[in-house]
């Protein structure tokens, strides 16, 4: 009898709905917010195998409603991983340089002082890498530079004898020098002593002995001049 008298129950019975719905509307924003924040806490440890996963959870929050979105607690973990991929990406990238500066530089058979250049820029790459980079170069790698940076280093002593060894067979035999070879032979003496103990070692004992000899003659002619101006002088004198 008192149901009678309610004018407006299709009105409740709407509302009931409404709220029904809403209610029904909610729990679905929760649920799709709720499975995109299990997307990212999947993500875990960001390392450059992350980007899969990265990607499945942007394009989850994406999708998602501006309401659900708000749900999603988790978007500040998304944001700081996709900025640790792009790091990662980015110190990949710079430290894939040195093997490619590497391998373009000749074996170690074949290389010579020519590729000198090349050798010092692909270590200089690797120098100009930060700690990050530098664990991403791997160490057969840097092998392989170390090698060529040795061969380099002997091919330049290599050269250094074979010019001080060449400037010393090119000085006229003992009896044929006069003091204008006087400068060939400080040249080449000066060459001699700026060689390592090692690099001397390497000389062929007759080319010392020869230098050695050539340096003691060019002293006698150098003593011989100067006693002839001094006498020179004394006649002038008279």
């Amino acid at each position: 009898e008192q149901k009678g008298y309610v004018t407006n129950y299709e009105v409740l019975e709407q509302a009931e709905n409404t709220l029904a719905d809403l209610l029904t509307q909610t729990d679905a924003d929760k649920a799709a917010a709720f499975n995109t924040d299990l997307l990212i806490y999947d993500i875990g440890a960001v390392t450059l195998e992350s980007k899969g996963a990265i990607d499945d959870a942007r394009a989850a929050y994406d999708a998602l409603t501006d309401t659900q979105k708000g749900l999603v607690t988790a978007l500040p973990i998304l944001e700081a991983a996709e900025t640790r991929y792009a790091e990662l990406l980015a110190d990949q990238s710079a430290s894939d340089a040195v093997p490619e500066h590497i391998c373009a530089l000749p074996s170690l058979e074949e290389i010579t002082l020519d590729s000198r250049e090349q050798v010092e820029a692909a270590r200089a790459a690797y120098e100009a890498l930060t700690d990050t980079q530098k664990t991403m170069v791997a160490e057969e790698t840097l092998e392989i530079l170390a090698g060529l940076e040795a061969r380099i280093a002997e091919l330049l002593d290599e050269e250094a004898i074979t010019q001080v060894e060449e400037e010393i067979s090119q000085l006229p035999a003992l009896e044929e020098l006069t003091l204008e070879h006087a400068g060939a032979v400080d040249t080449a003496w000066a060459h001699y002593n700026a060689l390592s103990e090692e690099q001397k070692a390497a000389l062929p004992q007759e080319i010392i002995d020869k230098l050695q000899a050539a340096a003691d003659r060019i002293e006698v002619l150098r003593s011989e001049a100067a006693d002839q101006e001094t006498a020179q002088q004394v006649i002038d004198q008279i």
